[in-house]
């Protein structure tokens, strides 16, 4: 038995021996990679030969670096010194610093800015004053940063944060600042502008900053790792290609700055939680230099039915950021590969995906549809709250006019006529154009709509009465017989305005289904959808008739979708069918590997015909809207019914992290207000609220897996329903302009990216 275990344990560690461990290393990247993979398949083979380590490595910025080791998702990180003087020291040890070669002008900084920036020496940057831009690496950066601003202060040029734009690299500040316009100057690594001089740039001597010498990357492991020891040995003997031991290291690394001068000292030794849509498009070129395949980026369009938008002007500005960063850093991989919607954002998405938003007539149009959408329109009663409405405000308006006729005495022919063109005048006014004149109050347009659902019916039934009157009016006088009824429409009346409202809230909750009827919705969309797809396809056959399923294969018969598509939605439980939770319905125009959805995705190539069903189920607001119906799904005989896709994912970041986004947009459709309480009403829609967001804890902890930039609309907003022509436009041009500005005070709760980190995508040679 003894023997046996003996062989057992050699065994192991054979196994073992054979089968090196992994090692996890996270890199610095802070400038276009030179011989990067070169070095590292000449670490890695050390690792592998002298420690029997498997590394992988992920390559990241100062803040992704910082993210990673403050989370342990790292073993070993080659940092700079401003990132070390910041971690917990207990945690982590130094293990080594980059040799030197001479060659590094003593890890100095300059200053830079354009020849044609206005800025000749040090006295026009002083008096530029808060006209003056500065662009900085990182806020951990020593020489694209720290140092700069500090000799900056001594020289009594002071800067605040909303001056600063960040580049995550010294080669981007280079890039950024040939392209910029006006009085900027560009913190960067002397070396780095040494290796890569621009004729269009010039550097600005700023007294003192010689004096600022940075210190060379540093090589730290976890503290108390089986791993750690046998690295510092190795770096120590002098074995470990690029590192070598410095004893004052840490000593040097003591004296950066633990402070910044004013508010800068807030974004010292953190990442940016409130950034522009540049972040974005820098973070994304930085990816592609330092990764072999460039970065997807998903943008996501949550719910909100008419605040959605919003989305659309927002993905213009990042249409248009994108197109002119991809010019400017000769970067053609700066793409948007992939768009997910729900609910309103639903509608969103797959016009994005349409590449409408990628040119300014294809952003009019979508705009144009968006500003057709009427909300008289689209929420349609059905017929019997209809009939109810009509009836009561008949009502209402017979005692105004019974009211009139008793003041004048205008007697019964007299009545019969003012009736009769109150009749008319209503059944007139209510296909009249008012919402266009109605401004911008959305209590008053909600009113309108109210109201616009039953004057028309009303004024028939008055002119009904009129006429009814006229001829009982007619028949009398032959008759030689005078009939007064004015009591009895009297007491007629005001029992249609006190018992109608009761017997419409019984027809409502007793006997109704759902509030509106879907064909105003279907009807708004096939239409303005219609033309957005014969605009696209440059097809003059007509589109006018095309049902539903022929307009969803006609996109993908033209190929219109230009990039991946996920339509979410929620199937109403069925316990025979054993529905998933959601349904993602997807197409990959961009043949991109297939998602990871399980039965939870439907690839719209085999089923083409669903395309239109989807988003119009997804945009169901159960039970405000009817629930979609969908034969043949799951399965050939069954049937789903389709609910808004809200329901489950009101920004639906699991579909995109599944299908591989590195980077995600999330574009809200609602603020960050928070939710009233105290009377019985608000605490009621307090708790339905915090219901709804509980359901979407599957999107909240997937945060974090992936490098997240969201958008939310600054307060006030527009609200769910208001489909008005002068809120919907003014909703896209408030997107726009949110997008598109500059980040904003942290304390205000929307109008700005907020961003946050992911793990690590590692690399192994």
């Amino acid at each position: 038995m003894r023997r046996h275990l003996i062989w057992m344990f050699l065994l192991l560690c054979a196994c073992a021996w054979a089968e090196p461990a992994t090692l996890r290393v996270g890199i610095l990247s802070f400038e276009d990679p030179r011989n990067l993979y070169q070095d590292l398949r000449a670490q890695s083979k050390v690792l592998k030969q002298a420690l029997h380590l498997t590394p992988s490595f992920a390559i990241g910025t100062y803040g992704e670096l910082f993210h990673w080791l403050e989370n342990d998702l790292i073993d070993v990180a080659v940092i700079n010194s401003g990132q070390l003087s910041r971690l917990a020291q207990e945690k982590w040890q130094y293990i080594g610093s980059a040799a030197t070669t001479g060659h590094e002008p003593a890890y100095l900084s300059v200053i830079l800015t354009r020849k044609n920036s206005g800025l000749t020496n040090f006295k026009d940057v002083q008096a530029a004053g808060p006209r003056l831009r500065l662009l900085a690496v990182d806020p951990l950066s020593v020489s694209g940063f720290i140092h700069p601003i500090s000799a900056l202060k001594q020289n009594g040029v002071d800067i605040t944060p909303e001056q600063i734009r960040f580049s995550y690299s010294h080669s981007n500040s280079l890039r950024w600042l040939a392209q910029a316009d006006g009085p900027e100057i560009a913190c960067v690594w002397a070396s780095t502008w040494e290796r890569n001089p621009n004729p269009d740039l010039q550097v600005i001597e700023v007294p003192g900053l010689d004096q600022y010498h940075s210190l060379p990357v540093a090589l730290v492991a976890r503290r108390g790792a089986p791993t750690t020891p046998g690295l510092a040995r190795l770096v120590a003997a002098g074995r470990f290609p690029g590192f070598q031991y410095d004893p004052d290291y840490m000593n040097e690394a003591d004296k950066i700055p633990d402070t910044l001068p004013g508010a800068l000292n807030s974004l010292y030794g953190r990442p940016l939680d409130r950034v522009g849509m540049d972040d974005l498009v820098m973070t994304l070129h930085h990816y592609n230099l330092t990764h072999d395949k460039p970065a997807r980026l998903a943008v996501v369009l949550a719910g909100g039915g008419a605040k959605c938008s919003y989305q659309a002007g927002a993905v213009r500005a990042l249409e248009e950021s994108l197109q002119t960063w991809s010019k400017r850093l000769d970067d053609n991989q700066l793409e948007m590969r992939l768009v997910v919607g729900t609910s309103g954002g639903a509608i969103n998405a797959l016009s994005v995906a349409m590449g409408l938003t990628s040119t300014p007539d294809g952003y009019t149009a979508l705009s144009s549809a968006w500003s057709d959408l009427d909300q008289s329109e689209i929420i349609c009663p059905p017929l019997a709250v209809r009939i109810n409405l009509w009836c009561w405000l008949a009502c209402v308006t017979a005692l105004v006019i019974l009211a009139i006729n008793w003041t004048l005495r205008l007697g019964k022919p007299r009545s019969m006529v003012l009736t009769l063109v109150v009749g008319l005048s209503m059944y007139l006014v209510s296909h009249l154009p008012l919402r266009m004149v109605l401004g911008t109050d959305s209590n008053i347009q909600h009113v309108w709509a109210w109201l616009s659902w039953g004057i028309e019916g009303a004024g028939l039934v008055l002119v009904v009465v009129a006429v009814t009157g006229f001829l009982t009016l007619r028949r009398d006088r032959r008759s030689n017989r005078v009939v007064h009824r004015t009591g009895s429409l009297v007491r007629l009346a005001i029992g249609g305005v006190t018992l109608l409202p009761l017997l419409q809230v019984w027809t409502v909750f007793c006997f109704e289904e759902v509030v509106s009827e879907n064909r105003g919705i279907e009807r708004a969309l096939t239409r303005n959808f219609g033309q957005l797809i014969q605009r696209q396809s440059g097809d003059s056959e007509p589109i006018a008739g095309l049902t539903i399923k022929q307009l969803s294969q006609r996109v993908f018969e033209k190929k219109l979708l230009k990039r991946d598509l996920v339509l979410a939605a929620s199937p109403l439980t069925d316990p025979e069918l054993q529905l998933p939770g959601e349904m993602y319905f997807y197409a990959s125009p961009l043949n991109s590997p297939e998602p990871s959805f399980g039965n939870r995705g439907i690839p719209l190539v085999k089923r083409p015909e669903l395309l239109f069903d989807a988003l119009l189920g997804s945009a169901a607001i159960y039970p405000l809207f009817p629930a979609r119906t969908i034969y043949d799904l799951p399965k050939p005989g069954q049937k789903v019914d389709l609910v808004d896709g809200s329901f489950a994912h009101r920004s639906p970041l699991e579909p995109a992290v599944l299908w591989g986004a590195t980077h995600v947009l999330i574009l809200e459709a609602s603020t960050l207000e928070p939710t009233v309480r105290g009377n019985l009403l608000n605490n009621f829609g307090a708790s339905l609220t915090y219901l709804y967001d509980e359901a979407q804890l599957v999107d909240v902890r997937l945060r974090g897996q992936t490098v997240l930039y969201t958008l939310y609309p600054s307060a006030p907003h527009i609200g769910l329903l208001d489909f008005s022509p002068h809120l919907i436009r003014g909703s896209i041009e408030k997107g726009y302009r949110e997008a598109s500005g500059a980040p904003t005070s942290a304390y205000q709760k929307g109008g700005a990216l907020h961003k946050e980190l992911g793990p690590p995508i590692f690399w192994t040679p």
